[in-house]
Parts: structure tokens; C-alpha cells; sequence
């Protein structure tokens, strides 16, 4: 094996519950660590896809992580490393915005539920930035049904409530129609 190949092994290598050097950087909001780890990713011209969508056995990715810690200048990283290294960004950026765990539990719904207002309004910057229509991250539910607006209500994390009220006007043609599916979400 080349030393290239044994450098990619080594940066995807994980440890019990599947989780990577690339998750506990974000986990613990090492920002340093997370850059060295992307510097030698580059190096050895690692698929970005490959580092940024890597589960954890629990089917979280480094942004899921980085969204449940509110570590916003990690979740600002890893836009940065998604736009440096594809042929097209927007997909990536795209996966990772929609990225579900085995609950289909998205980073929306992880920041909502803990109240993480700087992550929540990291996460609608990038999704205006691609585009992504409003629906898929306001309306995604998770196995049980629940949808951002239940994981805020939930926490009573008003702050948020307020942060998708407003975002859901301002990305909409039809706000009012957004609004209505919000509150008409149903638990499966």
C-alpha cells in the first residue's frame, strides 16, 4: 500500500460507534485540529464527500455534531471545506443540509430541539446560500414525525420558533402556505 492510501485510512479510520477524528474535532469544537485533519485531507486527495457525510454508527455526520454543540465557527468550516474541494459544491452542500441519522434526525432538527440559535441561523444562511427550498429542511420529519417547529416548541426555545417564522416568509414565494404546513404538521 502507498503511503497516500495508508494517510486516508488513518484520517477515516474510526473508533467505537463509528465515530472519526473528524467528529471528535467538531464534537469538541477544536477548530485547529479540524483544519489540520482538512490541510492533510487535501494532501492525500480525500473525497470530501467521504469526510464530511461519514456516519457515526448513530448516523450522525461532523455537521450534525457541530449543530448539537452550537460550535458555529466548525459548521462554518466545513461550508468552507464543501465549497474547496467538489466539482460541484452545491451538491455537497446540499447532502449535508439534508443529511438524515437512523431516527431521520437532520442538523435543523438537532439545533432546534437544543435551543442552538447561532447554529440554527448558520444552517438558514447555507440553505439560502444553495437555494434549497424552505420545505425540505422546515417540513423534514424525523421518524416520529416531528418537524423542526415541534423539536423548538419542544424545548420552548422561543428564539427559534421566531427565527423560522421569519425565515419561512422570507424564502417563500407563498410564506402564508409554509406557515399553514408548519402548523399542520402532523407526528406519524
Amino acid at each position: 500500500m502507498n503511503p497516500k492510501d495508508i494517510k486516508k485510512k488513518f484520517l477515516l479510520a474510526k473508533v467505537k460507534k463509528g465515530i472519526t477524528a473528524w467528529h471528535i474535532a467538531a464534537l469538541n469544537g477544536n477548530l485547529e485540529a479540524f483544519e489540520k485533519l482538512w490541510f492533510w485531507a487535501k494532501e492525500t486527495e480525500l473525497n470530501p464527500d467521504v469526510m464530511l457525510l461519514a456516519h457515526t454508527d448513530g448516523g450522525f455526520t461532523v455537521l450534525h455534531i457541530a449543530a448539537h454543540e452550537n460550535h458555529v465557527n466548525i459548521l462554518k468550516k466545513i461550508w468552507i471545506c464543501a465549497e474547496e474541494c467538489q466539482v460541484n459544491p452545491k451538491d455537497l452542500k446540499i447532502k449535508l443540509l439534508l443529511a438524515k441519522n437512523y431516527q431521520e434526525i437532520t442538523a435543523w432538527h438537532i439545533a432546534a430541539i437544543n435551543g442552538n440559535l447561532e447554529a440554527f441561523e448558520s444552517l438558514c444562511v447555507f440553505a439560502k446560500e444553495t437555494g434549497l427550498n424552505p420545505d425540505d429542511m422546515l417540513l423534514a420529519q424525523t421518524e416520529g414525525g416531528f418537524t423542526v417547529l415541534h423539536m423548538a416548541a419542544y424545548g420552548n426555545h422561543m428564539d427559534i420558533l421566531q427565527k423560522m417564522w421569519v425565515w419561512a416568509e422570507d424564502c417563500q414565494r407563498n410564506p402564508k402556505k409554509l406557515k399553514r404546513k408548519l402548523l399542520l404538521a402532523k407526528e406519524k
